[in-house]
């Protein structure tokens, strides 16, 4: 069984939603409700690329990046080619401007092991920030998050 992990950071991250860099809907079907900038860290984060995950937050993490960059080695130790499969299971918007969505990650090889992801963001003064992130292996800390 994957040990435990709980990576969780909650603190603002000011980041300004546009175009898409990478890919629209990473995981599932496109959305009209799709996020760029969700999609954007979705698809870095099914890839393994955890330092391209670290490089789009990094520049406007406002705690420690170290702390984020020491989370990502450990997470980039169990998984370090990411993910085969990922769907976005839930994605709640709220006007005028709060938005979540719930992703689950897994192997071919072992479908049953998952990770499960929670992005949370905001849009304050016409730009769209990530309020937070948390990633686990026990989908009940991620789904406890829900807001």
């Amino acid at each position: 069984m994957i040990q435990k992990l709980l990576f969780s950071v909650t603190t603002a991250l000011a980041l300004v939603a546009g175009p898409s860099a990478l890919h629209a809907a990473a995981c599932g079907p496109d959305r009209d409700a799709d996020i760029p900038i969700f999609e954007d860290l979705k698809s870095l984060f099914i890839e393994g690329d955890y330092a391209g995950y670290i490089d789009k937050l990094g520049p406007l993490y406002r705690s420690s990046v170290s702390d984020l960059n020491q989370q990502m080695v450990q997470f980039g130790q169990v998984f370090p080619n990411g993910f085969d499969v990922c769907e976005t299971v839930l994605q709640r918007r709220e006007a005028p401007g709060f938005s979540q969505d719930i992703i689950v990650f897994s192997m071919k090889d072992s479908p049953d092991e998952l990770v499960a992801m929670h992005l949370v963001g905001i849009r304050v003064a016409g730009k769209f920030t990530v309020a937070s992130f948390n990633f686990n292996t026990d989908l009940g800390l991620v789904f406890g998050g829900l807001h």
